[in-house]
């Protein structure tokens, strides 16, 4: 057998090109008659043999060559005996191997002398005859000699012939069923590549540069159509791609790749990721770029998700590193401004309408008063405020509020008020309520320039799964909207982004905290609520506070708002306050208010002194967080001598360290340091009701 052959075209031979069509209509292996004397090489010595191979995707062609003189060479083995293989074609017997080069002038004298043994071989669709005789030798030694050797000869070569052929034949089937097996295998590859690359949504393309033939190599259907493909991809992105300089000569050069996103002729937005290679001739001219394109939607969308929790957990994280440092300053700087606070409303208390010093006073009165304030705004950004919720009816408060909100905006603003028909019931501690009213519509006001309205809304809404994907803090439930709309100058989407950050503000030095919406922003989360705002540039701003739906069949009634003063009823207090100055001060006010004080800074001797005094303590007022025993162990361990006692707790501690020492439960009396006089007198009715 020969070790190789030279390359060429079967197509290009008439006979070859007819046996590989039999092979193809019928299915069955075609013999191939023989080739033209001008075609090189291996075709002009053998026989072809053309296979049909069809798959579940594709259909092939297997090629074999018998090389006949393999064959003639063992055939050949008798002495003295030629051998000539003829196909038998539509014009004339045709040669296509012989085992000696003399073999017409031998063939025709051994006709001529009647010598001649011809076998016909009908095989793979073609009709052959090998032909046997004397050689050459043979016949010269005996030119009268019988035939009977020849003819014996002619009978072992065709047994010999029927052992190979079936060896051929069984080698043939052999061959067959390697072929089928390695096919069934390739499609079975190329199906779990199919499969692979639909899972991936990977497709592979190829774009003819000379021609800008855009071709696809699978199915794109349901990522997009073949007109978008071609418009985004083909000519705007893939024939800006150039060769990097100095490399392709001769093939191909480094990938290159990018991502785009492309719409569907459906208006939906499809993320892909293109690489490509571009494929160059030997002189270095680009010649076409192939690549594959998959789509990448959901690893873009997994990517902006994660952007938007990273700027979530940053924006988290610096509300909480402002709530730990207001937390931690709390306690101190409100015992403070409560001593200034309450000595100052001593003082004014005891001077005449008129004095030189009643104004001073009034000064220190209001600047306490203002740090106060900025405490609880700090607070209440980091939802680290004390509250005593209650169910309340929004609709009720808001319209409690109203005489207020109006003073606030001013008179060139109009007010109006959108109230919803379904009950707006939620559990929240009434001021809170004031704080967010006060501080969007004060917004509401310095957005205005000139005359505009302010329109301040409520609803219900109910919140599923789908619609809370928009945002992290969102929850699906039942949610009573809270809305205040202006008709301002709007903000652009920078500003939205960072108008909850504390200190943030747009307003010039001096007229504004940057609090205001950052303690809306808290008072919501504290709530386990959450705000959505929409603005544009010249058309006005809405913030929607959604607060938790709490549904309750009765709703508490909002303390009055009186400016009266009420007073004692000669009730006994017991004062439990660790700092003297605070203990001083505390003692005065409640003495001015009627009230008979026993105070103390020991948390164990005001368990004495109630053990001793027994009934007749009306009242137990506590600071919370004291360095011996806490407020609340206090108040347990007095209840148990006294049952009767009534409780009201006071701290400059935040929220949070309030609610660990296990006293800010429904029903408990609680007041935040630094307070004023009216508060603590109000309070303490409350409490004693």
């Amino acid at each position: 057998m020969r070790d190789s052959f030279e390359v060429f075209d079967f197509s290009a031979e008439p006979r070859l090109h007819k046996a590989i069509l039999a092979a193809q209509e019928t299915g069955q292996s075609i013999g191939s008659e023989p080739p033209s004397s001008d075609i090189a090489g291996p075709a002009g010595d053998g026989i072809f043999i053309f296979q049909s191979v069809a798959g579940p995707r594709q259909r092939g062609l297997a090629a074999f060559l018998v090389d006949p003189l393999e064959l003639l060479h063992m055939t050949g083995g008798a002495k003295g005996v030629a051998v000539r293989l003829q196909a038998l074609t539509a014009a004339e017997p045709r040669q296509v191997a012989s085992s000696s080069d003399e073999a017409e002038a031998i063939f025709a004298e051994a006709q001529r002398r009647g010598l001649l043994e011809s076998v016909p071989i009908f095989r793979f669709g073609q009709a052959y005859v090998m032909d046997f005789a004397p050689d050459a030798g043979w016949l010269a030694a005996h030119p009268r000699r019988s035939g009977l050797l020849v003819l014996v000869a002619g009978l072992l070569v065709s047994a010999l012939l029927a052992v190979i052929l079936a060896f051929l034949l069984n080698r043939h089937a052999d061959l067959e069923w390697l072929v089928s097996r390695r096919t069934a295998d390739l499609n079975a590859a190329g199906e779990q590549l199919r499969e692979a690359q639909a899972i991936a949504r990977l497709w592979r393309w190829e774009l003819d540069l000379p021609t800008h033939a855009f071709r696809w190599f699978g199915s794109a259907e349901g990522l997009f159509c073949d007109e978008v493909a071609e418009s985004i991809i083909a000519y705007s992105e893939l024939l800006d791609q150039s060769p990097p300089a100095g490399e392709g000569r001769g093939g191909g050069v480094a990938p290159w790749g990018f991502e785009v996103c492309l719409s569907t002729p459906e208006g939906r937005e499809r993320w892909v990721s293109v690489l490509g290679r571009t494929v160059s001739a030997s002189d270095g001219s680009p010649l076409r770029r192939v690549g594959t394109i998959q789509d990448v939607t959901e690893r873009k969308h997994s990517e902006s998700d994660r952007n938007k929790l990273r700027v979530q957990l940053i924006h988290a994280q610096k509300m909480e590193s402002v709530g730990r440092l207001a937390g931690g300053v709390a306690h101190d700087f409100n015992n403070m401004l409560g001593v200034i606070l309450g000595h100052a409303e001593l003082a004014l208390a005891e001077v005449c309408l008129g004095h030189p010093l009643q104004e001073n006073l009034n000064a220190i009165q209001t600047a306490a008063q203002r740090s106060a304030e900025l405490t609880r705004q700090l607070l209440a950004f980091a939802r680290r405020q004390p509250i005593e919720p209650r169910a309340l009816d929004l609709n009720e408060t808001v319209a409690s509020l109203l005489k207020m909100l109006r003073r606030l905006i001013g008179e060139e603003i109009d007010l109006v008020w959108k109230p919803c028909a379904a009950a707006a019931t939620v559990n929240m501690d009434p001021s809170q309520i004031d704080q967010i009213l006060a501080n969007l519509c004060v917004n509401a006001r310095d957005a205005i320039a000139g005359p505009g309205t302010v329109t301040v809304a409520t609803g219900t809404v109910s919140l599923d799964e789908a619609a809370c994907r928009r945002s992290s803090e969102m929850v699906p439930g039942d949610y009573v909207v809270l809305s205040v709309s202006d008709t301002g100058c709007g903000m652009d989407r920078a500003t939205v982004a960072q108008i909850f950050e504390p200190f943030f503000t747009t307003k010039p030095l001096g007229r504004g905290t940057g609090l205001g919406l950052s303690t809306v922003y808290g008072i919501a989360k504290q709530n386990a609520g959450f705000v959505k705002v929409e603005s544009s540039v010249g058309k006005g701003t809405t913030f929607e506070v959604y607060i938790p739906r709490h549904h309750a069949t009765t709703v508490g009634e909002r303390p009055p708002g009186s400016e009266e003063v009420p007073r004692a009823q000669g009730e006994t207090v017991l004062l439990v306050e660790d700092e003297p100055p605070l203990l001083a001060m505390v003692s005065r006010l409640l003495e001015g208010l009627g009230y008979r004080v026993l105070s103390t800074a020991s948390s164990e001797e005001a368990v004495q002194i109630a053990t001793e005094q027994g009934a007749e303590i009306d009242l137990v007022f506590s600071d919370v967080v004291m360095p011996e025993v806490s407020g609340g162990e206090v108040s347990r361990r007095i209840a148990r001598v006294l049952p009767s006692a009534k409780f009201l707790f006071m701290s400059g501690y935040s929220g949070v360290e309030v609610a660990a020492q296990g006293v800010m439960s429904e029903g408990v009396h609680f007041i935040q340091k630094p307070f004023t006089r009216q508060a603590l007198a109000r309070k303490l009715r409350e409490a004693l009701r």
